[in-house]
């Protein structure tokens, strides 16, 4: 990781970053700026837990793209009010002292973004750089990039985070929910690795619920996941380690899309 004075306004990310010159940019924000009402932690509080799935194709041979339509989002084919969104981490020299992470989502054809992990978390406090983490904080990212209930062109029910990473598909779909109960510590007491990711998580799948009128009456968007094998996730892959390749960034920071 590179050395310096990444906090210096010399060195500091600028506010806005191009994401597509023909169409979008990048807001960062500080995390506790973001929560619509207050703290995170209260806003966890507030909602019900969602049931969280698993996305399983009609048949184990369709790819994504025989699925969704890549025009201004991939858009399932037999219902256009379902979306996918790619997502992948990287981490070079994972669990070894030096590592660099980075991840990556691809939302459309056009729109796709490639980002240094960042050594600090929402809560400010410092994680390693690790492939898992990276791939659950690209999942993060995604989903607070923008509002997924619906845009111009419609409205959205249904959201399928496609990604290669086991370690998301199964921890949100099948073990959150045993975490927390038991405290967020695992069978055999020990602490789970990644809780402040998997705490934002659920905040946004929360809120990606929640009722908004696009297009038509109120409605909330559901978020599922779907395992897919790792060659059927270029982009988003070579999107997070272009990211791994970045230099080194302290502070964790909220991405939101503008005109996406």
């Amino acid at each position: 990781m590179p050395e310096g004075n990444e906090g210096s306004a010399a060195s500091s990310p600028p506010e806005y970053q191009v994401f597509d010159p023909r169409s979008a940019f990048t807001l960062l924000s500080a995390p506790e700026t973001e929560a619509p009402t207050g703290s995170l932690e209260r806003n966890l509080a507030l909602d019900p837990m969602p049931i969280i799935r698993r996305f399983y194709p009609p048949l184990p041979t369709d790819t994504p793209n025989m699925l969704f339509n890549p025009a201004h989002r991939f858009i399932r084919r037999t219902n256009p009010h379902e979306i996918l969104i790619y997502t992948d981490g990287s981490c070079l020299s994972n669990g070894l002292e030096g590592s660099r992470a980075g991840c990556g989502f691809v939302i459309s054809p056009h729109h796709k973004l490639g980002f240094r992990l960042e050594n600090l978390g929402p809560t400010g406090e410092s994680h390693p750089q690790t492939s898992n983490r990276a791939e659950l904080r690209a999942v993060v990212a995604a989903l607070e990039y923008r509002v997924w209930q619906g845009d111009s062109y419609g409205a959205w029910t249904r959201l399928i985070i496609a990604t290669d990473s086991e370690y998301v598909v199964l921890g949100a779909t099948e073990r959150i929910n045993r975490w927390i109960q038991r405290g967020w510590r695992t069978s055999t007491g020990s602490a789970i690795m990644n809780q402040d990711l998997w705490e934002r998580l659920i905040y946004y799948i929360k809120k990606a619920a929640r009722p908004i009128g696009f297009s038509g009456p109120p409605h909330g968007t559901s978020v599922a996941f779907w395992k897919i094998p790792r060659e059927w996730n270029g982009e988003a892959d070579a999107e997070a380690r272009k990211g791994a390749q970045l230099e080194g960034r302290q502070e964790f920071q909220v991405m939101s899309g503008m005109m996406v």
